[in-house]
């Protein structure tokens, strides 16, 4: 069993959330999709796993206007790295 419904908080990392999505796919159960949405933007900005989740891809969903557009995505890392820095 893997802790995947233990509640994600403002402390939670990156790495951790990374990890436990993973081990609950490969246990076969489901994973919310907020979860997997604010996973997949992490994973797309390529969040290192020492930042803080929730932070960092608050600021990144604030910062990015486009998801497909270089110049939004530039701008959404740094300052969802920044967010979710310690």
């Amino acid at each position: 069993m893997t802790d995947i419904d233990e509640p994600i908080d403002e402390n939670t990392l990156t790495g951790n959330v990374r990890v436990r999505v993973s081990s609950a796919r490969d246990a076969g159960q489901p994973v919310d999709q907020h979860i997997t949405c604010a996973l997949a933007i992490a994973d797309l900005l390529q969040l290192p796993d020492e930042t803080i989740f929730i932070s960092a891809v608050t600021a990144a969903m604030q910062t990015m206007t486009e998801f497909l557009d270089p110049e939004s995505l530039a701008r959404a890392r740094p300052a969802a790295i920044a967010a979710g820095s310690h």
